[in-house]
Parts: structure tokens; sequence; C-alpha cells
């Protein structure tokens, strides 16, 4: 059985999904990488406007 680890982005708008995402993403697979094992990864992206 893997390791997961589930990662939560809160944005207020489009600017922050598009600029964070990456970041986020890329700092989660460094960490995996580090660890030994099987390590899953999520992200959600949680946005505090309503999506139109």
């Amino acid at each position: 059985m893997s390791n997961f680890i589930l990662a939560g982005l809160f944005t207020e708008g489009t600017t922050d999904v598009r600029f964070l995402s990456s970041i986020v993403e890329r700092t989660l697979l460094d960490i995996a990488f580090e660890c030994t094992g099987d390590i899953e990864t999520e992200l959600e992206i949680i946005s505090s406007k309503k999506q139109e």
C-alpha cells in the first residue's frame, strides 16, 4: 500500500490558480521523491469565488 499526500490550495481567483498550482505540485513531487516507498500526491484547488 502506498502513502498518500493530499494538499488543498485555497484561491481567490484565476491568477492564484495559474501561479500557485504549479509551485505546489512541484513541491509535492519533490517531497514524494525524497520519501522511501510509494507516494501518491494529489492537489485539490478550492476557489473562494463562484465559477461562472
